[in-house]
């Protein structure tokens, strides 16, 4: 994976080898946004995040890690942030597997998914691996 050094704007060049697993999970808000990588995906899980959380997470970060100013973070949200977000991610909630909310207890959370995987994983429900014909241990 790589690394990015987002005050630069830019790759910092480092790479994080990541070893193929039974389970792997891949996070990321625009991850469902690809319908290639989407169909890849054996179960999806949404956390969903209210507009006023996601702004005050975005200004604090903006302005503490990225040095930007409290006037070009509400420009940036406003122009481009939020149509994408309402375009891109909001709409993928109604067809995750799993939707958590924000404010959910993240040990429930967890403890849910959990055993809502090891269910599936009982009952033999297929995942891309197996659809596409590949075992699970090699």
């Amino acid at each position: 994976m790589p690394d990015g050094a987002l005050v630069l704007n830019r790759r910092t060049g480092d790479m994080e080898l990541v070893e193929p697993a039974q389970l792997v999970l891949v996070e990321g808000i625009l991850l469902f946004a690809f319908a290639d990588l989407w169909e890849l995906l054996d179960y999806r899980v949404f956390r969903n995040c209210p507009e006023p959380v996601r702004f005050e997470r975005r200004l604090t970060r903006d302005i503490t890690e990225r040095g930007r100013t409290v006037a070009s973070v509400k420009a940036q949200l406003a122009a481009s942030v939020k149509p994408m977000h309402d375009r891109y991610v909001e709409p993928h909630a109604t067809a995750a597997d799993f939707v958590t909310e924000h404010g959910d207890d993240l040990d429930e959370v967890t403890a849910r998914l959990l055993a809502e995987l090891t269910l599936r994983s009982r009952a033999g429900a297929p995942t891309r691996q197996t659809r596409c014909g590949v075992p699970l241990d090699g």
